[in-house]
């Protein structure tokens, strides 16, 4: 995952990581925070994806 507008790193770093691991998906998050915040409607996605991979 990787927020779209990253003030800190650009999502293109995010982009080639992805590229580099076998069945890899990059999520882009809607924030231009490098860390997200509960309040950031962003939030909900991120949680929502980490469950889901953790649930395998």
């Amino acid at each position: 995952m990787h927020s779209r507008d990253d003030r800190r790193v650009p999502l293109r770093y995010g982009e080639e990581l992805a590229a580099l691991i076998s069945d890899a998906r990059l999520v882009a998050l809607a924030s231009n925070n490098h860390l997200l915040t509960e309040t950031e409607p962003a939030w909900k996605v991120f949680c929502d994806e980490v469950e889901a991979f953790l649930a395998g």
